[in-house]
């Protein structure tokens, strides 16, 4: 019976995973400058897409954060809420560039519910730049891949 239940909420963590990253009911967003010069960002399904995409990246659903974990060999490297006014991505970050990080965009705050000094929360609706995010999503994977054993970063071989 518990090899069941286990299965089950497998399965229903990759439905949900599924259900997320295809039916959302969000769109791809924009920043307006007075130059008129559109500024690509991210979309919800775009970040999920974009997690996912890192080597063994895997997403699950917490029910009782409602948000979903991404996680590299069982350690999470980022936090997406879904059901909020306001949708967020919580990724872990370096201290000392997460200060400037606040300083310089509003919608950079301190890890919400998370260790205030490695983590940020950021606002998905009207949020920084494509390659901005993107590089944040990435530096908190590889401070999560930094933190693994130096045997277990050989065996995922993320790099070759």
């Amino acid at each position: 019976m518990g090899y069941i239940n286990l299965n089950y909420r497998i399965l229903k963590s990759l439905v949900v995973c599924h259900i997320f990253a295809y039916n959302a009911p969000y769109k791809v967003n924009t920043i307006m400058h007075s130059s008129e010069q559109k500024i690509p960002m991210l979309s919800r399904e775009e970040i999920h897409d974009y997690l996912l995409s890192l080597p063994h990246a895997e997403c699950i659903y917490k029910e009782d954060w409602e948000c979903f974990l991404y996680k590299l060999d069982a350690k999470f490297f980022a936090l997406m809420t879904h059901n909020e006014p306001v949708a967020a991505v919580s990724l872990k970050c370096k201290p000392e560039r997460s200060i400037e990080l606040r300083a310089a965009f509003k919608e950079v705050t301190a890890g919400y519910h998370l260790n205030k000094t490695h983590w940020n929360t950021i606002t998905i609706e009207n949020t920084l730049d494509e390659e901005l995010m993107k590089e944040l999503m990435r530096h908190s994977y590889e401070l999560i891949f930094a933190s693994l054993t130096k045997k277990r970063q050989k065996e995922l071989n993320l790099y070759e």
